[in-house]
This record gives C-alpha cells, structure tokens and sequence, in this order.
C-alpha cells in the first residue's frame, strides 16, 4: 500500500490533513476544520500550491499555511520527471539526505513516493513572505556571492562521500548515457524552435556538442559530492523567517552525486548579466573554493576547482536544450530557456570552455 496521502491538491481535506499533521507532530489536540489551496510559482514538471489551514482551536506551532507539491497535471511534463526521476530525487533527498548537509531548505512534513507510479506528495512548512528569485532578472554579484555560500554548505559536508556511490538513485552513468543518446532528438528541437531568435553563436554551441559531448561527461572527474543540478535563482528563497535565513533552496528534483564547481558554474551562468559576470566571477569562485576548505576540503585546489568551473559552464546550457524541449511549452519557458541558453552561451564563449575537451 502507498505511503502516499495525497497525489494531487484536491485530495487535501480538512480530515486527511488533520491525519497528515498529526503523525508529523506539526497539531497535538487541535484539528483542521478547513483548508484552502491557491496555486503558486512557476513549476514546470511539479505543482505547487499554498494551502490556508483553519484549526478548531488555537496551538501556537500549528502551522497557518503550508506548500504542497505534486505531479504536474501536463502529461509531457509528468511523463519526463518521470522519465529523469525527478521526483524520485526530491523525495529522497528530503528522506536521506537533508539532514546530513549545512544548506538551507523548507522543513518538509511529508516527502513520500509510490515507487510503482511515482506519485507523490512534499508538504512543506510555507516560508512566506520570504521573496522567491527571479531567474530573468538577475541578481547583484553581493547576492551572487550569499548563494555561493550555501552552495558549499551543501557540497562540503559530503564531500568525496564514497557512500554515496552505493545510493543507486544518485548514480550518474545511467542518466548520462541516457542524454547523450538522447541529445541529437532533444537539440532538434531546440534548434528549430529558436534558430533566428538566438544568436547563431550561441546555436553553434549545441551543434558542436553534437559531436563532442561524451567527451566533454568524460573530463568530468571526482572528487564528487552532493548536487543539486539546478540550482539557479528561480529555485531560491530569499530573506526567510525575518531575515534569519538569508538564502534557501528548493526544488531538489535533479539532486546528483556529481562535481560541485558544476553548481556554481550554473548558478553564476545564469544569474549574473554579462558584465557582472565576467567582472566579478573569478573573484566569486574563490570565495566559493575558500568556504569548502573552511567546510573541512583538503583534496581540492584552486587550480582544479577553477578549471571545473570554467568547464561546467556548460551545464547550465544543456539544462536549457534538455528542459526546452522536454516541458509543456510556454511564453514564460521560452523567455526563460532562451535567457539561459544567452548567458551561458556567452559565459562559454569568455571561458573557452569548449577548449577543455573535444
């Protein structure tokens, strides 16, 4: 039988939530006597709702709202988390993982799958007001560098972590042979959608990797870590619970056991315009390095951690082909998919990145 509770927000009743909260030890005595859900963010495989708890009596740590997530209701996007495991790898990384690493996430109340169907349910404490990024706006190289910081609170912890290699929903090989075969299907369609919106520079980048991309998976070299494979500002919160936690992470749907430089290239590709970034990144990487050695890393140097970064800029611009033409289209995706496809193509281009492999 599913551990499941809900796979979907009209399944959240006032009686099942009173169950639901019971057992995570969120209500004593009190029970639900309504719950409203409203929809919320921009998920893309995943909806996510906000749900309005009324109570028959007064707890003080009963929670007033909480998050939900479950599968998307697009069969595209449903079919492909699946297809990638996604929501596998969220789950599991609240059950197995959250507890062991420094960085900053929700509280989740419920993190269960039906390992048949893949169905599932996060129920999260809701940190709002707390103000989500804005992968299309940007970020300041100041805000850059708090999020490089929770990045190593993630990657240092676990760093090197052999144990990790025996944990079969973080092994790579698979998911990599996977895309590459997938690769040529996944750029044609990228191509044709945007080819005279994008920049021809930037399209040239994903036909050059059209022959050198197992090359590329091969300079990938340990010492690995925990990842989260996508971390970008969309995915971030900030100024939680007053300020008290300047940076929090979501969406653990692509979490990996992979480099860490690949987190930090991604998140710095994608969230700084130009200028900023090729002013400050050097600069933001360092801070990065040091935070891992001040975790506890010995066995990465600078030279090292810098040629990852420079070669994983990459990353975020087959994040951008994969997602383009894997999701449910949308205006939103578009503008989202060609932001990132541009800036990556241009931190690429200024890193000579494709020079490192091929």
């Amino acid at each position: 039988m599913s551990n499941v509770p809900f796979t979907n927000p009209e399944q959240v009743t006032a009686v099942a939530l009173t169950d639901v909260l019971l057992r995570a030890h969120c209500i004593r005595e009190a029970k639900v006597e309504a719950v409203s859900p409203t929809r919320i963010g921009n998920g893309m495989v995943a909806d996510c709702f906000r749900f309005s708890v009324v109570y028959d009596r007064e707890e003080q740590a009963a929670p007033r709202t909480l998050v939900g997530k479950f599968p998307s209701a697009s069969e595209d996007s449903r079919n492909a988390a699946k297809v990638y495991n996604l929501y596998l790898n969220e789950v599991f990384f609240y059950q197995r993982i959250v507890q062991t690493v420094d960085i900053a996430c929700p509280t989740a109340y419920v993190a269960e799958i039906d390992l048949e169907t893949l169905d599932f349910c996060l129920l999260m404490e809701d940190l709002a007001p707390a103000k989500q990024g804005d992968q299309l706006g940007g970020c300041s190289p100041g805000t850059a560098a708090e999020v490089l910081l929770q990045a190593a609170a993630l990657h240092a912890p676990r760093w090197g972590d052999r144990s990790l290699q025996a944990q079969e929903w973080l092994a790579r090989d698979p998911n990599i042979r996977n895309f590459i075969a997938a690769y040529p299907q996944l750029f044609s369609v990228f191509r044709e959608r945007y080819t005279g919106i994008l920049d021809d520079r930037y399209i040239a980048i994903g036909e050059a990797l059209m022959r050198s991309l197992p090359a590329y998976y091969g300079q990938h070299q340990p010492p690995w870590t925990i990842v989260h494979n996508d971390f970008r500002l969309d995915n971030m919160l900030f100024n939680a619970k007053g300020g008290q936690l300047p940076v929090v992470t979501l969406d653990w749907q692509t979490t990996t056991f992979g480099p860490g430089a690949a987190d930090a290239s991604y998140f710095l590709g994608a969230a700084l315009f130009e200028a900023d970034r090729e002013q400050n990144e050097k600069q933001l990487v360092r801070e990065y390095h040091a935070a891992l050695r001040a975790g506890g890393v010995s066995d990465y140097s600078w030279e090292q951690c810098w040629n990852d970064y420079r070669l994983f800029a990459l990353s975020g611009y087959l994040m951008a082909v994969s997602a383009a033409a894997s999701v449910g289209r949308t205006e939103r995706g578009d503008e989202l998919f060609l932001t990132m496809a541009r800036r990556h193509g241009n931190q690429i281009l200024c890193l000579e990145s494709l020079e490192l492999f091929g």
